[in-house]
């Protein structure tokens, strides 16, 4: 991989955005750590890299997973209460409804 001046330039640009889709995240993350990987430590992208990359992880850092937004929540809660009803008629604690 070689390190395009622009494309880097664009790169440190899109990290200091705060509405990147969690697509862009990635692409984004994977670039910078791929440079990083790429150019040798001395080397005077570094830091920026590094800033960025930082930056990057306190805007972001918090990114929910799908069992942490609502409909996620809602699903494990119900699937828990279906699994402990079921749970609850196995040791003959409740029964099912007649009628």
């Amino acid at each position: 991989m070689k390190v395009i001046r622009h494309e880097f330039n664009e790169a440190i640009n899109n990290a200091t955005s705060i509405d990147l889709s969690e697509l862009q995240l990635k692409e984004l993350k994977s670039y910078l750590l791929s440079c990083k990987a790429v150019l040798k430590a001395s080397h005077p992208y570094h830091p920026q890299i590094n800033s960025a990359l930082t930056l990057l992880e306190h805007n972001y850092g918090n990114i929910f997973k799908w069992y942490q937004k609502p409909l996620g929540l809602v699903l494990i809660a119900g699937l828990g209460g279906v699994v402990t009803y079921g749970l609850l008629i196995l040791l003959g604690w409740v029964n099912l409804p007649q009628g």
